[in-house]
């Protein structure tokens, strides 16, 4: 009953011998009146001062978790965001799944761009086609011109210079559609990048505080 429930803020701990680590999560997210972000950082510092680091990211992780479901946080697009990057980045402190997720945005890239190589458009054409700018603008492109024309379409950050012997028909139904899906895998990978690069430098930080 909302009665029967704590207030730990200023909380310290002196040992965490006694009781189990999972007990006093439990206790803060579960038995206290409202969100107070002290009684999550003071139980990380202390799993950290007992060489526990990778205990006290699953603490601070669970701090932003009972932020979004009883802290104030903002309007729905800041919750959405803030949802969106704890799925991502485990809120900075899992980056390596927004890493992981940055290589799957590079294979659905390299597969769109194969998958317009074989999607036909007429006969001996397809998506993917051979530019007027191509020694030979009537051939197929290749199985590596394909995927460079997925990554070149989806990820712009090194442009690979395949656009100029293979690229999109954008002027065919088909091709609009596969545009618009590289656009989406543009915005996934800028997303993501900004997520890992965020939570690595978050994690540099709080490696190199003060203990």
């Amino acid at each position: 009953a909302p009665e029967h429930r704590l207030t730990l803020s200023g909380l310290a701990y002196t040992s965490l011998h006694a009781v189990d680590w999972h007990e006093w999560l439990h206790l803060i997210t579960h038995h206290t009146r409202d969100y107070r972000p002290q009684p999550y950082q003071q139980l990380a510092a202390a799993l950290r001062a007992n060489g526990h680091e990778s205990t006290a990211r699953e603490v601070l992780i669970a701090q932003q978790r009972d932020r979004y479901q009883r802290g104030e946080i903002g309007g729905p697009l800041v919750k959405g965001a803030h949802r969106l990057w704890g799925t991502l980045a485990g809120y900075g402190y899992r980056s390596r799944r927004a890493v992981l997720a940055l290589v799957l945005v590079l294979m659905t890239a390299a597969g769109l761009g194969v998958a317009a190589g074989h999607t036909p458009l007429g006969p001996g054409r397809y998506v993917a086609a051979r530019t007027t700018q191509a020694h030979d603008p009537d051939s197929p492109c290749s199985l590596v011109e394909q995927v460079g024309v997925g990554i070149d379409r989806s990820v712009p950050l090194a442009p690979m210079g395949i656009g100029n012997r293979c690229d999109l028909d954008t002027s065919s139904p088909a091709g609009q559609v596969f545009v618009a899906a590289a656009w989406v895998l543009q915005v996934l990978f800028w997303t993501l990048a900004t997520l890992a690069i965020a939570g690595y430098l978050g994690l540099i930080r709080k490696a190199g505080a003060p203990g």
